[in-house]
């Protein structure tokens, strides 16, 4: 769990850095203007913010580009500009238990499968339960 928050915070660190960096390159009216132009047009917006960057975007790069943003990166782009990116994370522990997570998980899962089949015995009331987790 805790390396599971970590991280998240460290991607979300990583986006805020990154998409700051991109905002300061595009945040213009003549580059905006650009892209709200072809902001339908993957490729054009492409090659507006490769020239906007300096930087040429592989094949591999723009394929996942595509995949993620779809033909609508500009108006992403321009989206990014115009609007804050505040993020506001509030982690709490609610319990502090030594229990192990392993057993905690088997705990749950009992209880979830009790309340799915009726059940109301306990574990030890019960010799023929068999459980295949995949």
């Amino acid at each position: 769990m805790e390396t599971d928050v970590l991280d998240f915070i460290t991607n979300m660190c990583i986006n805020t850095i990154e998409t700051k960096k991109l905002t300061k390159k595009i945040n213009n009216p003549i580059v905006l203007g650009q892209l709200f132009e072809f902001r339908d047009d993957f490729d054009k917006s492409i090659e507006i913010l490769e020239d906007v960057t300096k930087n040429k975007i592989n094949y591999s790069e723009k394929e996942s580009l595509k995949k993620f943003f779809g033909k609508n990166i500009g108006k992403t782009l321009i989206n990014m500009c115009l609007h804050h990116s505040d993020y506001s994370i509030n982690i709490r522990k609610l319990l502090n238990s030594s229990q192990d997570p392993s057993e905690k998980w088997i705990q749950n899962l009992w209880r979830v499968t009790r309340n799915l089949l009726g059940v109301t015995s306990s574990i030890e009331d019960i010799d023929d339960l068999v459980v295949d987790i995949s």
